[in-house]
């Protein structure tokens, strides 16, 4: 079993390739005998799931279009943005507690 092709197909991704008409979401991936991969495949465009077998060959064929969300950004441009968020929304919220707080 080719653990690192394993590594590299995860559910929530776009693949395309030469094997696929349009792009397909990964919704599973589990693998299914020595050389093996089954993959529970949404058309990106249509909606249809479909259910199919690789080897790992094939699955190196596969282009990787996007992955899910990643979590490595700046913690500080996040909390910046949110800080500048906020007096707005304590106004919306709760005028009161805003004039008390001058954040308003």
């Amino acid at each position: 079993m080719d653990t690192e092709t394993a590594i590299t197909v995860r559910p929530g991704q776009v693949i395309s390739g030469p094997l696929f008409s349009v792009p397909m979401r990964v919704e599973t991936v589990s693998a299914n005998g020595p050389d093996f991969w089954e993959l529970g495949l949404v058309g990106h465009t249509s909606g249809r799931f479909s259910r199919i077998r690789l080897t790992a060959e094939e699955l190196r064929t596969v282009s990787i279009a996007s992955v899910g969300p990643s979590y490595d950004g700046d913690g500080e441009l996040r909390r910046l943005g949110l800080q500048a968020h906020s007096p707005g929304h304590c106004r919306r919220v709760r005028p009161v507690l805003c004039a008390v707080y001058g954040a308003g």
